[in-house]
């Protein structure tokens, strides 16, 4: 299993976004179609330098959480396959007081 640490965007249910990481100024966009690139697991996973800072979408079961007072952290099975997993970095401010769940 390979574990690879992400920042994120997160998506509410209202179609607007926020993104956690402090490199994307207000002034870029936060649309979630531009977060769409077909980047795979695998890419990632091979040369993950390749794609810091990048814009990246995956999907998958939530298998656990973490929280503190500044951030959670959870790591998402991605596509459901807990054997790719990833560990992503939210910024709790951008949750706005929402949590993240286990199997969410």
């Amino acid at each position: 299993m390979k574990l690879i640490r992400m920042k994120t965007l997160i998506t509410t249910s209202d179609d607007s976004s926020t993104d956690s990481t402090e490199a994307i100024t207000s002034s870029q966009s936060k649309n979630p179609a531009d977060y769409q690139t077909g980047t795979t697991y695998e890419q990632i996973a091979r040369t993950p330098d390749d794609y810091e800072w990048k814009k990246v979408q995956f999907s998958g079961e939530v298998a656990k959480v973490l929280e503190d007072d500044e951030e959670t952290q959870i790591r998402l099975a991605v596509n459901g396959d807990y054997d790719s997993m990833m560990l992503i970095d939210i910024d709790n401010d951008i949750l706005d007081g929402k949590r993240i769940l286990e199997n969410d």
